[in-house]
Protein backbone atom coordinates (compact mmCIF):
# COMPACT_ATOMS: atom_id res chain seq x y z
CA UNK A 1 0.00 0.00 0.00
CA UNK A 2 2.65 2.31 0.74
CA UNK A 3 4.41 1.60 -2.38
CA UNK A 4 1.19 2.14 -4.02
CA UNK A 5 0.63 5.79 -2.70
CA UNK A 6 4.09 6.59 -2.87
CA UNK A 7 3.55 5.87 -7.01
CA UNK A 8 0.22 7.73 -6.63
CA UNK A 9 1.87 10.66 -5.31
CA UNK A 10 4.74 10.74 -7.77
CA UNK A 11 2.18 10.63 -10.53
CA UNK A 12 -0.05 12.78 -9.43
CA UNK A 13 3.48 15.02 -9.25
CA UNK A 14 3.57 14.46 -12.38
CA UNK A 15 0.41 15.13 -13.38
CA UNK A 16 -0.19 18.51 -11.66
CA UNK A 17 3.44 19.44 -13.38
CA UNK A 18 1.92 18.45 -17.10
CA UNK A 19 -0.79 20.43 -15.91
CA UNK A 20 1.07 23.25 -15.02
CA UNK A 21 3.58 23.03 -18.43
CA UNK A 22 -0.78 22.71 -20.68
CA UNK A 23 -1.34 25.81 -18.86
CA UNK A 24 1.86 27.55 -19.49
CA UNK A 25 2.32 26.57 -23.36
CA UNK A 26 -1.75 27.75 -23.69
CA UNK A 27 -0.70 30.74 -22.34
CA UNK A 28 1.78 31.19 -24.26
CA UNK A 29 -0.25 30.22 -27.43
CA UNK A 30 -2.83 33.26 -26.71
CA UNK A 31 0.12 35.74 -26.06
CA UNK A 32 1.73 34.79 -29.26
CA UNK A 33 -1.37 34.96 -31.08
CA UNK A 34 -2.20 38.71 -29.54
CA UNK A 35 0.85 40.00 -30.77
CA UNK A 36 0.30 38.37 -34.40
CA UNK A 37 -2.91 40.39 -34.24
CA UNK A 38 -1.06 43.46 -33.31
CA UNK A 39 1.43 43.11 -36.18
CA UNK A 40 -1.11 42.06 -38.48
CA UNK A 41 -3.89 44.67 -37.72
CA UNK A 42 -1.92 47.69 -37.06
CA UNK A 43 -2.56 50.19 -39.55
CA UNK A 44 0.89 51.67 -40.03
CA UNK A 45 3.54 49.79 -42.64
CA UNK A 46 5.89 47.64 -39.90
CA UNK A 47 8.67 45.73 -40.83
CA UNK A 48 11.64 44.29 -39.59
CA UNK A 49 14.91 44.69 -42.09
CA UNK A 50 18.64 44.45 -41.49
CA UNK A 51 20.90 47.02 -41.51
CA UNK A 52 21.79 46.72 -45.30
CA UNK A 53 18.25 46.55 -45.91
CA UNK A 54 16.79 43.38 -46.35
CA UNK A 55 13.27 43.20 -45.40
CA UNK A 56 12.92 40.23 -42.34
CA UNK A 57 9.38 40.81 -41.91
CA UNK A 58 6.65 43.42 -42.97
CA UNK A 59 2.41 43.80 -41.80
CA UNK A 60 -0.07 44.28 -44.22
CA UNK A 61 -0.37 47.96 -43.82
CA UNK A 62 3.50 48.23 -44.86
CA UNK A 63 2.72 45.95 -48.11
CA UNK A 64 0.23 48.20 -49.45
CA UNK A 65 1.81 51.47 -48.40
CA UNK A 66 4.50 50.49 -50.42
CA UNK A 67 2.29 49.21 -53.35
CA UNK A 68 3.39 45.58 -53.29
CA UNK A 69 1.64 43.21 -54.55
CA UNK A 70 1.99 40.38 -51.88
CA UNK A 71 3.82 40.09 -48.58
CA UNK A 72 6.38 37.97 -50.26
CA UNK A 73 7.12 40.40 -52.46
CA UNK A 74 7.91 42.82 -50.13
CA UNK A 75 10.11 40.42 -48.34
CA UNK A 76 12.08 40.31 -51.90
CA UNK A 77 12.73 43.67 -51.24
CA UNK A 78 15.29 45.72 -50.05
CA UNK A 79 15.02 48.83 -48.28
CA UNK A 80 16.99 51.17 -50.59
CA UNK A 81 14.70 50.46 -53.49
CA UNK A 82 11.89 52.10 -51.20
CA UNK A 83 13.92 55.04 -50.51
CA UNK A 84 13.68 58.37 -53.29
CA UNK A 85 17.36 58.51 -53.40
CA UNK A 86 20.52 56.24 -52.70
CA UNK A 87 21.83 58.94 -50.32
CA UNK A 88 18.40 59.02 -48.72
CA UNK A 89 19.14 55.31 -47.12
CA UNK A 90 22.49 56.00 -46.53
CA UNK A 91 21.13 59.14 -44.34
CA UNK A 92 18.39 56.75 -42.67
CA UNK A 93 20.92 54.33 -41.73
CA UNK A 94 23.31 57.12 -40.63
CA UNK A 95 20.53 58.62 -37.93
CA UNK A 96 20.14 55.45 -36.95
CA UNK A 97 23.14 54.39 -35.80
CA UNK A 98 23.77 57.93 -34.22
CA UNK A 99 20.49 58.35 -31.99
CA UNK A 100 19.80 54.29 -31.97
CA UNK A 101 16.02 55.66 -32.90
CA UNK A 102 14.46 58.16 -35.06
CA UNK A 103 10.76 59.19 -34.27
CA UNK A 104 8.72 60.77 -36.59
CA UNK A 105 11.07 60.92 -39.22
CA UNK A 106 9.93 62.84 -42.35
CA UNK A 107 10.91 61.12 -45.29
CA UNK A 108 10.48 60.30 -49.33
CA UNK A 109 9.81 56.41 -50.02
CA UNK A 110 9.07 55.28 -53.64
CA UNK A 111 6.80 52.93 -53.64
CA UNK A 112 7.01 49.60 -56.04
CA UNK A 113 5.40 51.73 -59.06
CA UNK A 114 7.34 54.40 -58.82
CA UNK A 115 5.20 56.90 -57.18
CA UNK A 116 7.18 58.77 -54.36
CA UNK A 117 5.20 59.10 -51.03
CA UNK A 118 5.59 61.37 -47.95
CA UNK A 119 6.17 59.17 -45.30
CA UNK A 120 6.39 59.81 -41.18
CA UNK A 121 8.64 56.57 -40.06
CA UNK A 122 9.67 55.55 -36.47
CA UNK A 123 12.48 53.35 -36.31
CA UNK A 124 14.53 51.61 -33.66
CA UNK A 125 17.51 49.55 -33.78
CA UNK A 126 17.95 46.26 -32.14
CA UNK A 127 21.43 45.64 -31.13
CA UNK A 128 23.55 42.51 -30.61
CA UNK A 129 25.44 41.56 -27.65
CA UNK A 130 28.73 43.16 -29.18
CA UNK A 131 25.99 46.79 -29.91
CA UNK A 132 26.12 46.15 -33.42
CA UNK A 133 22.98 46.60 -35.24
CA UNK A 134 20.85 43.14 -35.60
CA UNK A 135 18.20 44.53 -37.64
CA UNK A 136 15.58 47.35 -37.62
CA UNK A 137 12.20 47.64 -36.15
CA UNK A 138 10.05 50.40 -38.44
CA UNK A 139 6.75 51.73 -38.41
CA UNK A 140 5.82 53.83 -40.91
CA UNK A 141 2.42 55.61 -42.28
CA UNK A 142 2.29 57.77 -45.27
CA UNK A 143 1.28 61.29 -45.03
CA UNK A 144 1.26 62.00 -48.44
CA UNK A 145 -2.30 64.02 -48.66
CA UNK A 146 -1.05 66.20 -45.55
CA UNK A 147 1.75 67.26 -47.49
CA UNK A 148 -0.12 68.12 -50.45
CA UNK A 149 -2.81 70.22 -48.21
CA UNK A 150 0.28 71.77 -46.77
CA UNK A 151 1.98 72.92 -50.09
CA UNK A 152 -1.78 73.97 -51.37
CA UNK A 153 -2.00 76.19 -48.52
CA UNK A 154 1.00 77.77 -48.85
CA UNK A 155 0.27 78.15 -52.42
CA UNK A 156 -2.72 79.65 -51.73
CA UNK A 157 -1.15 82.00 -49.13
CA UNK A 158 1.35 83.08 -51.25
CA UNK A 159 -1.52 83.97 -54.10
CA UNK A 160 -3.60 85.80 -51.69
CA UNK A 161 -0.97 87.87 -50.01
CA UNK A 162 0.69 89.09 -53.95
CA UNK A 163 -3.03 89.77 -54.28
CA UNK A 164 -2.89 92.34 -51.22
CA UNK A 165 0.57 93.78 -52.23
CA UNK A 166 -1.25 94.38 -55.66
CA UNK A 167 -4.39 96.02 -54.83
CA UNK A 168 -2.89 99.52 -53.49
CA UNK A 169 -1.14 99.46 -56.94
CA UNK A 170 -4.60 98.24 -59.27
CA UNK A 171 -6.54 101.24 -56.39
CA UNK A 172 -4.03 104.27 -56.95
Amino acid sequence: VRALRKRLAVATTRIKRLEQAQQADQALRESEERYRRLFEDDLTGDYLATVDGQIRDCNPAFVAILGFQSRKEALRTNLRALHAEEADYAAFIGALRERGKLEHYECVRQRRDGVRIHAVENAVVVADSRGEIDHIRGYLFDNTAAKKAEHALRDAEARYRGLIEFLPDAVS
